[in-house]
């Protein structure tokens, strides 16, 4: 088991004890069995990009935070109005900048996880 798995693994953990949920809690909301999450935590498993980013919205913290990428737990937050052809950020709703903040999350996460296949 390699530095990496093992940040990763005590990010996981780390995080579910800071929301405050037990594996059997946090595997359930995740829709997957407690073996498997208790393997990612001890480093014998790593998740998928799509664990990752599931783990990271449900615990809310960011992915960078769990793959070890920055030591700031907290997702990026939208404090400004950004302007685009199509309006503001003003006028989403909050359902609407949830899934733009989930897609670019996702889209990063697969970025980072390419990169770091192809750095094996």
């Amino acid at each position: 088991m390699n530095e990496k798995s093992m940040l990763i693994a005590e990010r996981i953990k780390a995080a579910r004890i800071s929301a405050k949920l037990n594996q059997k809690e946090l595997a359930a909301k995740l829709g997957i069995n407690q073996t498997r999450l208790s393997n990612w935590e001890v480093g014998t498993s790593r998740p998928l990009a799509e664990n990752i980013y599931s783990l990271a919205s449900v615990l809310d913290v960011s992915s960078d935070y769990l793959l070890g990428l920055t030591d700031d737990p907290q997702p990026i937050q939208y404090t400004q109005a950004a302007s685009t052809p199509l309006g503001t950020i003003d006028d989403l709703s909050k359902e609407d900048l949830e899934a733009i903040d989930e897609y670019i999350e996702l889209r990063r996460l697969k970025k980072r996880l390419a990169e770091q296949e192809t750095d094996k």
